[in-house]
């Protein structure tokens, strides 16, 4: 159903730009079919029930931290829009670009990966 909706907040998004009400209604769309592409990749990837057996699971963990990475921020940027509407629609811009640009996202999750890592203790 929010498939359907993304045209209708788009068009209300390019007519009423300025409309902080039609900027959210915009963000609050683009994150619930974010929610719902991660929650269909959670459940394909459980117990690897609709992906392929062999399928690593580093790819796994990156597919899924690229579905959750624009949702902090989206929400923030949501937020945002009470302040500055045409703002807000930048960040929501900006926010994507690392799910579209898969190198950078593999890059933010390889830092958070290496900073959050306990060094190993030698036996």
């Amino acid at each position: 159903a929010f498939i359907v909706i993304i045209h209708l907040s788009t068009n209300l998004v390019s007519h009423h730009y300025y409309d902080s009400f039609a900027v959210m209604f915009y963000g609050v769309n683009l994150l619930i079919c974010g929610f719902f592409l991660a929650l269909h990749w959670f459940y394909a990837t459980h117990k690897r029930r609709l992906v392929d057996p062999d399928l690593s699971d580093e790819i796994i963990r990156t597919m899924r931290f690229r579905a959750l990475l624009p949702f902090i921020p989206g929400i923030g940027a949501i937020l945002f829009a009470l302040v500055s509407p045409l703002w807000a629609l930048v960040l929501y811009g900006i926010l994507f670009i690392p799910g579209a640009i898969p190198i950078v996202s593999d890059g933010v999750e390889d830092a958070l990966t290496r900073f959050f890592k306990k060094p190993r203790t030698p036996a």
